[in-house]
């Protein structure tokens, strides 16, 4: 029999974030509003170059400045801290350990050689000015299909033809299906580097505790465990002696998973000089030396009949990780992850993949948002479109005819992902009935609609990978679960400590509605803790999706156990059986006998031996802890569709409508899901339509502010119109499926498919990101006119 407190009273309600009501009114806490008297403070010396190696580094005039403290190299560091490393257990990977500061060469634009302390953050900035550092600059590689070439300069002497890795995947009879299709189509696509900016930059601050021998390490950090385990590696502490404290953070976006050189720095000044050190980063650094993302290359070939069926799909996948390997995921986070989503949705008999994972003189690449699905979306959504330009085919009838469908073969793609109950025709339908598809469609052929376009993107996203699933991918510094730890106080109120940190995406409200339902109690009487890895169970953190497949999927069974134990102190104070014990609105009573009431103090007091009622067997307390380990992989997905106007005098693009028709599995709260896929598709709209990080063809930097790097203004991010299904998965638990980066993924190919759709005399060079008014412009002005 299911107790009758495990029937939601708060999940699936749109309920207001407790942490906001703190950010609104000032009282959030970010790292650089921690208190700490005292706090000594570091400026970095980076690298102007893109490529140098580095002669001589004089730090005389930068120690005897006014308030330095301390000036470090890579000789004051030697066999003191050692190098950050991002193994991963795959045949023909090779990413050497990074130096923290490096001694023999620099290898991109930003990166750290120097590090000051001094006892304000501008006497730490002016001191590290007067660092001179000895360069001699060396060929630089900035271009992934340069570095390719036998005769480039090789980033690392260790990585032979700059390829930190590469892998061959094959599915079915390739060259079979290739020989039977009536027409192949294909396509070479590029998109530009891109990285977060979050509104908070990165930061940490080391506090000694000397008499504990303990270093307490407050960060912005998504992943709080798997940094601890990094940076003690780095020096030489034991874990137990670290502890990592995560603040309110200011957004993640994926570039706070990894660890940095700066991270190590920090601790390493503030354990070996017993004083507490700071650093907060400049916008500038953000820019330079953050993980960047998605510079990619997709050249793809689609096999198909003249009707219009798939048979088979052909990639090659070039993706530019820059100068170093980031931990935790390593340098095959972007090549593996696009080759496993690219199939997407669709029917095909057969599937090959050339994955070459690239390295040059650019900052590394890692994590942001989606990671490589916005790129590897874009470009078989345009395959799609390509495909039904050359078949005379309407764009969304071609995705309907291709889906994969559960009474055919079941929902498992060419390559092996299981998409279980995932609502592919049903986002489609739902999209295109909201937006009124047909009616756009007869309008534009009637010429009503001069300039306008409407374009379609589906997709599966990838989400919440469990232990196997990174384990499949060779890498060894994610565990894959994540834990929580749920305890009821005397007084019937509850503290949740998960290992899923909050970043402001909502995490406390959800957490606290899931605990709040299995424990029959009001959801104000619910704390979720702050990330401490002194406090919180071991477990992975909080990225990819994995916030309610992991984190809530933790707390529920550890609420569960704590609501067991309340049933039979209920029992004992009711007289009745456990089972028979209803848990709701902070009291217990017997099944069908709401009046007949104790109330949740009443056990609370109880479980913790501070009544007169005896226990029996019962060991005092009410508290568990519970980990949960998700499937290798679970998907989400959805249908995005854009209508846009095309302004042929600037090029500039207007999204007049934009709609999303989404499946996440169970909701927790609705209006999570909203705000989440609203900032999703704003970003999704700078990585198509503004954002590029720039370097010139030697390995400089060129977009080193906000004035060279545009995010979208708030003019142009539409109101999201929203269509939400709810098909929960059958393999995780409460049927979680994630939806963190659902609003992104699917941006940049529905926007590219509505320009190609407003101006079809250019529709084949739209095949870059991002398509700025500038490109737009210069392609319609070398462009014939259009046939009247």
């Amino acid at each position: 029999m299911v107790p009758a407190s495990s029937q939601a009273r708060h999940v699936g309600r749109p309920v207001a974030y407790t942490e906001t009501r703190r950010f609104l009114r000032g009282e959030g806490a970010y790292l650089d509003d921690l208190p700490c008297p005292g706090a000594h403070h570091v400026a970095f010396v980076r690298s102007p170059h893109a490529r140098a190696r580095i002669l001589r580094v004089d730090c005389g005039a930068a120690r005897t400045a006014p308030g330095v403290v301390a000036v470090l190299d890579a000789a004051a560091v030697a066999g003191r801290l050692g190098p950050i490393r991002a193994p991963v257990g795959l045949d023909g990977y090779q990413a050497p350990p990074r130096p923290v500061l490096p001694a023999d060469e620099a290898r991109f634009v930003g990166e750290v050689v120097a590090a000051v302390l001094a006892r304000t953050p501008e006497a730490a900035a002016d001191a590290a000015e007067r660092v001179s550092v000895e360069y001699e600059p060396v060929p630089a590689v900035s271009d992934m299909e340069s570095a390719l070439r036998p005769d480039s300069p090789r980033v690392h002497a260790s990585v032979p033809g700059n390829l930190m890795f590469q892998a061959i995947q094959r599915f079915g009879d390739v060259d079979g299906v290739f020989a039977a299709a009536d027409v192949v189509i294909r396509g070479r696509f590029y998109t530009g580097r891109v990285t977060a900016v979050p509104l908070e930059p990165r930061g940490c601050l080391a506090v000694p505790d000397r008499g504990r021998r303990e270093l307490i390490l407050w960060a912005s950090a998504q992943a709080p465990h798997i940094y601890r385990s990094v940076v003690a590696e780095c020096l030489g502490m034991r874990e137990a002696q670290l502890r990592v404290r995560v603040p309110d953070i200011g957004g993640g976006f994926g570039i706070k998973i990894h660890i940095y050189p700066e991270d190590a720095l920090v601790a390493f000044l503030a354990s070996t000089l017993g004083l507490p050190v700071k650093w907060v980063q400049r916008r500038t650094e953000d820019l330079q030396a953050d993980a960047h993302c998605r510079e990619q290359i997709y050249e793809l070939e689609l096999a198909a009949r003249g009707t219009g069926a798939f048979l088979g799909l052909r990639a090659r996948i070039v993706t530019d990780t820059g100068a170093w390997a980031l931990p935790p995921q390593g340098a095959i986070l972007q090549g593996l992850g696009a080759a496993r989503v690219l199939p997407g949705p669709y029917r095909f008999d057969a599937y090959a993949c050339d994955i070459h994972v690239v390295a040059t003189n650019k900052a590394p690449a890692g994590a942001y948002r989606g990671v490589a699905q916005p790129a590897c979306i874009f470009a078989m959504e345009r395959m799609v479109d390509l495909a039904a330009a050359r078949l005379g085919l309407d764009p969304a009838d071609l995705r309907g005819r291709n889906l994969i469908r559960p009474e055919e073969i079941g929902q498992v793609s060419v390559n092996g992902s299981d998409y279980e109950n995932a609502s592919f025709q049903g986002s489609l339908e739902a999209a295109l009935k909201h937006v009124g598809y047909a009616d756009f469609r007869a309008r534009q052929r009637a010429g009503e609609l001069p300039d306008l376009g409407i374009g379609v993107s589906l997709y599966a996203e990838i989400t919440g990978l469990g232990s196997l699933g990174w384990r499949m991918r060779g890498v060894s510094l994610i565990a894959g679960f994540d834990s929580a730890h749920v305890r009821m106080m005397p007084d019937g109120t509850v503290n949740v400590a998960s290992s899923v940190p909050a970043l402001g995406q909502g995490h406390e409200i959800a957490l606290a509605q899931v605990v709040a339902d299995q424990l029959g109690v009001a959801l104000d009487a619910v704390r979720v803790e702050r990330a401490d890895t002194a406090a919180t169970p071991y477990g992975t953190g909080a990225f990819a999706s994995r916030g309610a497949i992991a984190g809530a999927a933790s707390a529920l069974l550890a609420a569960q156990r704590v609501a067991g134990k309340l049933r039979r102190i209920g029992g004992l104070l009711l007289e009745c059986a456990p089972e028979d014990v209803v848990l709701a609105d902070g009291v217990a009573h017997p099944l069908g006998l709401p009046t007949r009431a104790v109330s949740m103090t009443e056990i609370a007091r109880a479980g913790h031996g501070l009544s007169s009622q005896p226990l029996g067997d019962l060991e005092p307390g009410l508290e568990a802890t519970a980990v949960y380990d998700p499937p290798p992989m679970t998907f989400a997905n959805g249908c995005q569709v854009a209508v846009v106007r095309v302004d042929r005098d600037t090029g500039r693009v207007r999204i007049l409508r934009y709609v999303v028709a989404h499946d996440c599995g169970r909701v927790i709260n609705p209006l999570m899901v909203e705000n989440q896929i609203q900032g999703g598709v704003a970003q999704g709209i700078g990585t198509a339509l503004h954002e590029a990080l720039l370097y010139d063809g030697a390995g400089q930097f060129l977009t080193a502010t906000l004035m060279d790097y545009p995010l979208p203004r708030a003019d142009e991010v539409p109101a999201v119109e929203m269509v939400h299904l709810e098909s929960p998965s059958p393999s995780t638990l409460h049927g979680f499926k994630g939806v963190g980066e659902n609003g992104i993924i699917g941006v940049p190919a529905a926007l590219a498919n509505a320009i190609a759709d407003a101006a079809p005399e250019v529709a084949s060079q739209v095949v870059e990101l991002p398509l700025t008014g500038d490109r737009i412009w210069a392609w319609l002005s070398a462009a014939a006119p259009r046939p009247t």
